[in-house]
């Protein structure tokens, strides 16, 4: 029943990359059909303030976490995830922009363990989840310059902070609410003193980011248009500095955040 499991967890990650693929060719496509077709050009490129929704796709190397998930018994997280927010500008002198940004992300591995028969204690079968989520944001400066296609040219930085959180849970197959062998409120009960799988802790952590980047702005409307950019985004999270429910963690490792990453946005403005 686990190989079924991984087997149905691995077509729908098969699923997820194939419809990122395609968000990813087809913002390409529209881009570059825009650019080399004069019929929606808008009179260049933003030359006041804009802002929109934001969608950057990130790889961290969580290599450390998968290790802990595989002895678990459920598929390693995905090697990237998408992070969705929004973001804001503004011109400061003629070339140079000011703003901000904010995004986040989920990513989620999951998978049903047999039970077995340790000596004579008997493990009854357990859903296992762990949920990797990330969020940031900060300052951004960006230096803009105009090209004869009407195409802006960018190239800035981000400055900025964050955090990361790593939930981990595993319950028995069949839950009730309370009352039951398999409440879901029995562990926190003031007199509880029976054996619980039902169990769910999330370890965080805070992280500072420097990230610079190239990108390209390209207005199909004059009011809308639509931003991409590539860069490298410097972070990771310290191995001393994890903490559950505000008590330190010990002996934890350092995830490295830093990799390459690319961004897209719709930017409404003028």
């Amino acid at each position: 029943m686990a190989s079924s499991h991984r087997s149905r967890n691995q077509i729908i990650k098969g699923e997820e990359k194939k419809v990122k693929q395609l968000l990813v060719t087809i913002l390409v496509v529209v881009l570059i059909f825009t650019v080399f077709t004069g019929t929606s050009l808008a009179g260049g490129g933003f030359k006041g303030g804009g802002g929109g929704p934001l969608f950057a796709y990130l790889a961290p190397d969580l290599g450390d976490l998968n290790d802990q998930i595989v002895l678990m018994g459920i598929p390693e997280l995905d090697d990237g995830f998408w992070t969705f927010g929004g973001k804001g500008f503004g011109f400061v002198g003629k070339n140079f922009r000011i703003g901000g940004l904010g995004a986040g992300g989920v990513m989620t591995t999951s998978g049903f363990v047999p039970g077995t028969i340790v000596g004579l204690d008997t493990i009854p079968g357990l859903v296992k989840e762990v949920e990797f989520a990330m969020g940031y944001g900060g300052v951004t400066l960006e230096y803009v310059m105009n090209t004869p296609l009407d195409v802006q040219l960018t190239a800035g930085g981000l400055i900025g902070w964050g955090g990361i959180s790593v939930r981990i849970s595993e319950y028995e197959s069949s839950l009730y609410w309370s009352g039951e062998e398999k409440g879901i409120w029995n562990n926190y009960y003031e007199d509880y003193t029976g054996d619980s799988y039902n169990l769910t802790i999330t370890a965080e952590n805070s992280i500072f980011i420097l990230s610079p980047w190239i990108g390209a702005n390209y207005k199909i409307l004059p009011w809308m248009g639509f931003s991409g950019k590539a860069g490298y985004f410097f972070s990771k999270a310290g191995s001393g500095n994890w903490e559950v429910a505000g008590s330190k963690v010990y002996a934890a490792p350092e995830i490295e955040l830093s990799n390459v990453y690319y961004e897209f946005a719709i930017i409404f403005g003028m």
